[in-house]
Parts: C-alpha cells; sequence; structure tokens
C-alpha cells in the first residue's frame, strides 16, 4: 500500500495542517484582539506570554504523561479541550465590557493558557498517534512528508493568517480556528488504530513521579539542564518578539 492511498494518513495529514494554521491564525488574532479591546501594550503582551508559558512549565513532564494514557483518549482531550477554550475565549471577546474589564482579562488570560495546554499534549503525542495508526513500512515517509509540511506552513504560515488583519471584525480569526478545530476533530474520528494498547502502565500512576522525576533528570544532567534553560529563554524572546511585531505593524492594516 503506498502512502497516498492509506486514510489515516491522508486523515493524519490534513488535520496536521488544519492545527497548524489554527495556531498560526491563533497567534496574531489574540494579542491584537486584546489590544483593540484595552488599548494596553501591558495587557498584549501578558496574552502572548501566556502562549509559551505551558512550553515551559509543562514540557519536562509531558511526555511522561503522554506515556501514562491511551493515544486516543489523549488526542480527544486535546482536540475537545482546545476547542472548548477557542469557543469560550470567543464569547468572552463578544460580551467583554469595561465595567468587569478585570475578570473577563484575567478568564481569558486563563482561558489561552489551557489551550496551549492542550495543544502542547497534541504536538507531544503527534508522533506517537502515527506510529499507532500507520504501517511500519510507511512510518519514515510518512515523518518525512509531515515534517516538510510542517516547515512549509512555518513559514508560509504568518502570510496566510495575515489575512487576518483584513477582517471587519478580529474575532472572524478566532471562528476560522474553531472552523479548524472542528474540522480536525471530524478527520481524527476517522483514524482507524492499528494499536490502542495503553502507551504505559496506569497503576503505576503517581502524580508525585510525574512531577518529580523529570526534574531529577535535568537537575543531575548538566547538559539537559543547559538545553532546557536556552529553551526556556528563546521562548520568553520569542514571545516578546510576536509582540513587538504585532503591536508596530498593527497601524499598517487599518
Amino acid at each position: 500500500m503506498s502512502l497516498i492511498s492509506n486514510i489515516n494518513y491522508r486523515n493524519i495529514f490534513v488535520l496536521s495542517i488544519l492545527l497548524w494554521l489554527s495556531q498560526q491564525f491563533y497567534a496574531i488574532t489574540i494579542p491584537l484582539i486584546v489590544y483593540e479591546q484595552t488599548q494596553s501594550p501591558l495587557n498584549m503582551s501578558i496574552a502572548r506570554a501566556m502562549e509559551f508559558l505551558p512550553n515551559i512549565l509543562f514540557a519536562p513532564i509531558a511526555g511522561y504523561l503522554i506515556d501514562m494514557f491511551r493515544v486516543k483518549k489523549m488526542v480527544l482531550v486535546s482536540l475537545w479541550g482546545q476547542l472548548i477554550c477557542l469557543v469560550g475565549i470567543y464569547i468572552l471577546f463578544l460580551h467583554y465590557s469595561s465595567d468587569s474589564a478585570g475578570i473577563q482579562q484575567c478568564s481569558i488570560y486563563l482561558a489561552i493558557f489551557a489551550f496551549m495546554s492542550f495543544g502542547l499534549i497534541f504536538n507531544n503525542i503527534r508522533n506517537v498517534l502515527i506510529k499507532s495508526s500507520i504501517p511500519t513500512a510507511l512510518l519514515t515517509s510518512a515523518n518525512s512528508y509531515l515534517q516538510a509540511a510542517a516547515q512549509t506552513i512555518q513559514v508560509c504560515g504568518p502570510i496566510l493568517s495575515g489575512f487576518v488583519l483584513f477582517f471587519s471584525d478580529l474575532s472572524n480569526g478566532i471562528l476560522a480556528c474553531i472552523i479548524c478545530l472542528v474540522t480536525s476533530i471530524v478527520l481524527f474520528a476517522r483514524i482507524d488504530f492499528l494499536n490502542v494498547a495503553t502507551q504505559g502502565i496506569w497503576e503505576k500512576f503517581n502524580l508525585k513521579n510525574i512531577v518529580l522525576d523529570p526534574l531529577k533528570i535535568v537537575i543531575r544532567d548538566q547538559t539537559l539542564r543547559h538545553f532546557t534553560i536556552l529553551a526556556m529563554i528563546t521562548n520568553i524572546a520569542e514571545g516578546i518578539s510576536g509582540v513587538m511585531y504585532i503591536y508596530f505593524l498593527r497601524p499598517c492594516f487599518y
């Protein structure tokens, strides 16, 4: 069987592209809506910071957590979690009021944090999903094409998502993300798993071990510790630069 004729691969390929595009739309739309409603660069910066904070907090333990659950269950949690968070963010923006701005802003920040946390789950489980639904003989080609698609979206994504800035209502960008997620859930339901066995042993689940074991490894391994610090600094720099170029380019589109 060729890769292109494998329905599981086609579904995963389109699903991944939709999720990558939704992330591009989201990254531009949310900070601009926050700025538009609050007229505060600080609030926009906080919203952007909430997007990369889950990577800093949960990246060391994400893989450990994923190994404790079934692949299908984790993907469903990730996709539905992202969808619910986006719908919540959309509703909060629609009913934004200056009278309760503080509470609403905090709610938006928490929803952004939760959305990115659920997204982190899928980013970490994508390779396991491929192994669980595509024959071994096709894995190398499948991963190669997905990586090529990811790089293409990374390069072209900002151009495509830039069209969001031409919407009369920026919240339409969130609707575009919601449509991508709903379509992704439909595609995921069509995937036929070859192996849906639990990746780890649930009986050994221990919250203390999940949190402490990865931290112990990072503390003991100097090279890993340095890479972890480097990743944190890179995420912070990316978040700040992302806010600044959106902020300074915003007048060009109005």
